[in-house]
């Protein structure tokens, strides 16, 4: 199972996150522009509560997201046909064919992957859809007197393909052409209701602007190196020697007195003004003076952008008062302002008309005739449009987490919270274990499965309920009449205000019971533990990482070059059948492997006792259970003896706070993102690290070196036993910090 990727519950109305055991749905969170309209897509942002002038969440997590209000360039220009043509052709899945939505290597969830051909299978326009931005008041474009909006924010995630290598080949022969192409940006397409999106500036060449028509600001990419003067490459020079692709405006513009009005060409977001768009910030005009000309180049700090890394790219458009030059162009990486002109012309007076109305989803190579080296690829994720200020990075919404590391197993996900009155009774409720009886199976199966079933008696009923709950400790729901998504209940009355549920099996060891009347009244209780099945006493013993390494992740049953965690146990009344260990942080292990939680290696003397081995995973507790043949079971917390586990130094653990350094970010990131870090400081170290994993009690797992999913660790050691730990900021209130040895045993310590 990919744990980079979180499920999404049915119709999208809960959301579905996989915490190592645990799968939680959540209420999915709504968001309302400035008119009371209902904004779609927002519910995995956390930064936007509160903002009335979103207009457009898009986070790609729907293979339909091209219906949502998105338009296709349909080559269809000149005058007006029916007074709705912006309106005339919505996006199909067709005009989408080089896209597909995927889980893997995205920033939250699902994610866009634009596919770029290579010029031996035909190159393309591999994108060039429209998000029509609604006028002011959400007026509709194809409406007589909508006005426009004036200002626009977008921000989106993009992330280039590993092979991404922005030089240019042409589809006839495969000569190279030189390099650069188109990435989305925004637009107008003159007069609204007249025109389509295939007559903005720019589009194939459409135009000129004259600060009469139209204007577009699509992002432009180009090859690192420029050759005036001698071949020089501006991103290695600039520090970033290992970027591909320099990275800016592509502007169709007003610029007085040049190629009829309009300039286009492009204006990179750095220093670097060599083959850019060059000279003086300050210029409102074209071409003339200096020996780059007078064009407005704006940028700031070093260029390049690397393969494989996200990218938070950020623009902002603030249309001119026409007959003034006061327009706004702002663009931002990662945080960090790259371009600021606030000088432009975007139209002349008597043209009001101009203003902001298209998102242009454009991802092209060149120009026309040429196509990529390689087939290739481009990722883009969180699209978010507004009209007040920047939306800022992306922070989790409600329930989004960095992805926890496995074992994992799905469980039956629970419903959303019902509104319900409070309890005005008391009920009570005995978990008698399992007792034998098989009545239901998984999911809606009121059948026997061959498994016996958990057994809870309860008592004090006032009425036959109309719907009965079960929760657990580890996050298993029960529940019947069957709701559609949890595992059901088998029940039994007796008239007399006594009951009798069963339900399959779920690594747990407590339960609560919830009962709902037809009055609309509820009940709950906790399920105490019937006396102990054990004829003897069961004990079990954590005896942490003692070298052995027996198993491996999932259903590898052969070492893997780590060792496991160790236990021991003793008043076994038999060989069990099945035996379950389960950690306080949401870890499952059993054997036999039962298809998703990682195995156990078992040893049995035949005397009572046993040991067991397991694959490492982040835990403080362990429970374990052993199942007979008979359908009895034994339940028992370990108990830590300390050996093979922590040293003779105790560790200890300081939360800084946030200390101003900027070191990592998300999952592999090992360079700053402009936001600064968590900041812990250790001491009693035993020696080096091989692995820290820092937990915290939202969910959140960080760890270093890099497993392939969690989040990333900075560290520094000064050789005395002290560290000094960095980690990406993520809503948390405590910590827990684990540092393993090279000879297998393991420290660990609460945050203070």
């Amino acid at each position: 199972m990919d744990m980079s990727a979180k499920v999404f519950c049915l119709h999208r109305r809960l959301v579905f996150l996989v915490f190592g055991a645990l799968v939680v749905c959540l209420p999915l969170v709504t968001h309302q522009d400035g008119w009371g309209q209902t904004v779609a897509g927002c519910e995995s942002e956390g930064g936007l509560a509160g903002r009335a002038d979103i207009l457009k969440c898009e986070p790609w997590e729907s293979t339909t997201w091209h219906q949502g209000g998105w338009y296709r360039d349909q080559g269809d220009t000149g005058s007006a046909l029916d007074g709705r043509r912006f309106y005339r052709y919505p996006v199909d899945a067709a005009s989408v064919a080089s896209t597909q939505i995927v889980t893997t290597g995205c920033l939250s969830g699902s994610c866009l992957k634009v596919n770029m051909n290579s010029w031996r299978n035909g190159g393309g326009a591999y994108m060039a859809q429209n998000w029509i931005i609604p006028g002011q008041g959400g007026c509709s474009h194809a409406t007589l007197g909508c006005v426009p909006q004036q200002e626009i924010y977008m921000r989106y995630y993009m992330k280039l393909a590993p092979n991404f290598d922005p030089e240019n080949y042409a589809t006839s022969d495969g000569s190279p052409q030189g390099g650069g192409g188109k990435f989305p940006g925004l637009s107008d397409a003159t007069n609204g209701y007249q025109n389509t999106p295939s007559e903005q500036c720019g589009n194939g060449g459409e135009g000129p602007t004259r600060g009469t028509e139209c204007w577009s600001l699509r992002l432009t990419y180009q090859i690192c190196g420029v050759g005036a003067n001698g071949w020089r490459n501006p991103c290695a020079e600039g520090g970033n020697p290992n970027a591909t692709t320099r990275f800016g405006w592509y502007p169709y513009l007003y610029w007085d007195g040049v190629n009829g009005g309009t300039r286009y060409s492009a204006i990179y977001w750095d220093g670097d003004g060599r083959g850019s768009m060059n000279g003086p910030c300050t210029s409102t005009y074209g071409f003339g003076g200096g020996p780059y000309g007078s064009t407005p180049a704006c940028g700031y700090g070093v260029p390049g952008l690397v393969n494989d890394k996200w990218y938070l790219v950020e623009v902002h458009v603030k249309m001119n008062t026409p007959g003034q030059a006061n327009g706004v162009m702002e663009a931002w990486l990662d945080g960090e302002l790259r371009y600021q002109k606030t000088n432009v012309n975007f139209r002349n007076v008597g043209h009001n008309n101009l203003g902001v109305r298209a998102a242009w989803f454009n991802v092209l190579a060149g120009g026309s005739g040429v196509a990529m080296k390689e087939d290739t690829y481009v990722l883009f994720d969180q699209l978010v449009i507004a009209t007040g200020a920047r939306p800022g990075p992306w922070t989790a919404g409600s329930g989004v987490t960095p992805p926890p590391p496995p074992p994992v197993v799905i469980t039956p996900p629970p419903p959303p919270p019902p509104t319900i009155p409070q309890p005005v009774t008391v009920i009570t409720a005995t978990n008698l274990g399992i007792t034998g009886e098989d009545k239901v199976g998984k999911m809606n199966q009121n059948t026997p499965n061959g498994t016996a079933d958990f057994h809870i008696a309860a008592g004090g009923l006032r009425a036959t309920p109309t719907r009965v709950r079960i929760t657990s400790n580890s996050g298993g729901i029960w529940e019947t009449p069957f709701n559609g998504q949890n595992w059901i209940i088998a029940t039994q009355y007796d008239g007399q205000g006594n009951a009798h549920f069963w339900f399959e099996p779920f690594a747990s060891s407590i339960f609560r019971v919830q009962v709902w009347y037809s009055d609309g009244t509820t009940a709950t209780a906790d399920a105490g533990n019937a006396p102990a099945a054990s004829g003897g006493q069961f004990r079990a013993i954590n005896l942490g990482v003692t070298g052995e390494d027996r198993v491996g992740e999932i259903n590898q049953t052969s070492g893997n070059g780590k060792a496991d965690f160790h236990m021991s146990v003793s008043g076994l009344r038999g060989t069990p059948n099945k035996v379950t260990i389960v950690s306080d942080t949401g870890g499952v292990w059993e054997t036999p492997f039962n298809g998703y939680n990682w195995i156990i290696a078992t040893q049995y003397d035949g005397q009572g006792s046993g040991h067991f081995w397991f694959e490492q995973y982040p835990s403080n507790r362990f429970r374990v259970i052993a199942r007979y043949a008979d359908g009895s079971n034994d339940d028992v917390e370990a108990s830590n003896t300390g050996g093979g586990v922590t040293g003779s130094a105790p560790l200890r653990a300081s939360y800084l706070g946030i200390t101003g350094e900027d070191k990592v970010g998300r999952v592999n990131q090992t360079a700053p993102n402009g936001a600064a870090d968590f900041h812990v400081s250790v001491s009693g170290l035993r020696g080096q690290a091989r692995r820290v994993t820092i937990l915290s009690d939202t969910g959140g797992v960080w760890e270093t070196p890099f497993n392939g999913y969690n989040w990333i660790v900075a560290t520094q050691y000064d050789g005395q036993g002290n560290g000094h730990f960095w980690f990406e900021q993520y809503p948390s209130n405590r910590f827990r910090v684990i540092v393993y040895y090279a000879d297998g045993s393991m420290d660990q310590a609460d945050v203070l």
